[in-house]
């Protein structure tokens, strides 16, 4: 916070995480914070190199630390792009883009 290390409590919820600082007296009501964090983030890039007809992919991500995978929506094709997802919190979590 405004350039200082801060001790940081974390919680884990069903929904999402939860992560508590208390600023003690460093802040005074109505001054501006500086809040600065980080989060890590793989991207994984499918570079096609000629029209694909009924490309289907599926990608698994399991039993590797990953907690959330997100798809971005660049197909471009004559029908609608469809996404299924099975949760982190299945026994086989995967995301399939077709």
């Amino acid at each position: 916070m405004n350039g200082k290390a801060q001790s940081i409590r974390r919680s884990t919820r069903k929904e999402g995480q939860v992560f508590i600082v208390s600023l003690g007296g460093d802040v005074k009501v109505g001054e501006p914070v500086t809040v600065s964090y980080t989060y890590r983030v793989l991207v994984l890039h499918l570079d096609l190199t000629q029209p694909t007809g009924d490309f289907r992919a599926e990608l698994g991500y399991g039993d590797c630390g990953t907690r959330y995978l997100n798809v971005l929506d660049y197909l471009s094709g004559p029908r609608q792009p469809r996404y299924a997802q099975l949760a982190a919190s299945n026994p086989s979590p995967s995301v399939e883009v077709a």
